[in-house]
């Protein structure tokens, strides 16, 4: 009898207790029911078992951290098999350095291969960093005193990520002569996309291509030799200018930037580093190098979000670009060398992307309030976090900062 009884219980304690299995992601959010218990019944994707006890009605909560809470109502008749019926919980990432570190480890652990990226960028940039401190290549030091074409190279001038720059003369013309540093695709087709882009523009104020060409397995572009400083270099010096001579120089240039777009070509990293003031007081638009257009083959890698965060608009970080996204860095641009400091910095990239998406910085009105008024409402307007809230085109926003349209 005893043994009825217990068989008879033991049937009884397994028609209470429910299965559950949860298809949600992140995959690794815990599963809690507080009407069952007060701790976690484990994670989702796996058989959840638990004794719904006298509730009729029972609330399902997953947790992550990173992520937004999520809770749904459920009857006691639901509460069994695969939720949802069909698909699967999606939780909302929520904002944050903090929180975007927990996302980013989760999709780590997820696909292990994306744990090896900030090593690998590490890595590069120490590679990279070495490589400029030492100079040109043993390869590239040979070129100097070569006869390429009709040029003559004549000494080393700086280098770049994926290019060194010689002064090369032609008779008694002098050119920039722009190298790629290695036999590498990805270089290559940088430089013959910054090559198409300046043969479809013509600008006083964007830098001009005269030539290009092959030397061995690497090829070049012979462009105007520029002597002067970038702006970044001037900021170090003078960590703000008067508004007149400001508007003074930028003129020109949204006037450049602007003939692009019109082009279909958007530049998308603009910085102080690509503006140079030349020894004859004219700023000068270097760089096509990540631009973007009409008839351009992308050449970045899908998901590599090309720019530099400092300066990038939220949808460009996102990797949706048009021209408002050049517009968005150039009031950047403008901000820092009105005021002194860029709208957005912190101590890495993540914290200044992070910056980008969700943080409005301060209005330059407030910040600067011996600034014209006019001038800081329409740079305000430009760093808009929606770029359907800028101006319509850099001729409508050199009117706003100026007062006056483009000069013909």
């Amino acid at each position: 009898m005893r043994v009825l009884l217990l068989l008879l219980l033991t049937l009884w304690l397994q028609a209470q207790t429910q299965e559950l299995s949860i298809e949600c992601v992140p995959d690794d959010a815990e599963v809690w029911i507080p009407e069952v218990s007060s701790s976690s019944l484990g994670t989702v994707g796996q058989g959840l078992r638990f004794e719904p006890g006298m509730s009729s009605e029972l609330t399902l909560v997953l947790r992550r951290n990173g992520y937004a809470e999520l809770r749904q109502k459920l009857s006691l008749q639901e509460a069994h098999g695969k939720w949802p019926r069909q698909g699967s919980y999606h939780l909302t990432p929520l904002p944050g350095l903090a929180n975007r570190g927990q996302q980013l480890l989760y999709w780590s652990k997820k696909y292990w291969g994306l744990a090896l990226v900030p090593l690998i960028g590490f890595v590069a940039w120490q590679v990279q960093r070495r490589s400029r401190s030492n100079g040109p290549s043993r390869s590239d030091r040979g070129l100097r005193g070569q006869q390429i074409g009709p040029y003559m190279i004549q000494e080393f001038l700086g280098a770049g990520a994926m290019a060194d720059v010689y002064r090369a003369t032609r008779g008694s013309q002098e050119f920039a002569f722009k190298v790629v540093k290695e036999d590498s695709p990805e270089a290559r087709k940088r430089l013959l996309r910054e090559s198409k882009v300046l043969q479809t523009l013509d600008h006083p104020n964007l830098v001009r291509q005269y030539d290009s060409g092959e030397v061995g397995s690497r090829c070049y572009m012979v462009l105007e030799l520029l002597r002067g400083q970038n702006l970044r270099e001037l900021l170090r010096v003078e960590r703000r200018g008067s508004p007149e001579r400001i508007l003074k120089l930028f003129g020109p240039v949204f006037q450049g930037l602007a003939q692009a777009h019109q082009a279909g070509i958007v530049h998308r990293d603009l910085k102080p580093d690509n503006l140079l003031l030349t020894e004859s007081n004219q700023l000068k638009v270097l760089d096509f190098g990540v631009s973007r257009g009409d008839g351009l083959t992308v050449v970045t890698r899908t998901g590599l979000v090309m720019g530099t965060p400092q300066y990038m608009a939220p949808e460009q970080i996102e990797g949706d670009i048009d021209p408002a996204s050049d517009q968005y860095a150039l009031g950047v641009i403008l901000y820092e060398v009105l005021y002194g400091k860029r709208p957005f910095d912190g101590a890495s990239v993540m914290e200044v992307i992070d910056q980008q998406l969700d943080l409005v910085p301060k209005p330059l009105g407030e910040v600067a309030p011996h600034l014209p008024k006019p001038l800081t409402t329409a740079i305000d307007r430009m760093l808009d976090k929606d770029p359907r809230n800028r101006f319509r085109d850099l001729n409508e926003a050199w009117k706003a900062l100026s007062g006056e349209p483009f000069s013909p």
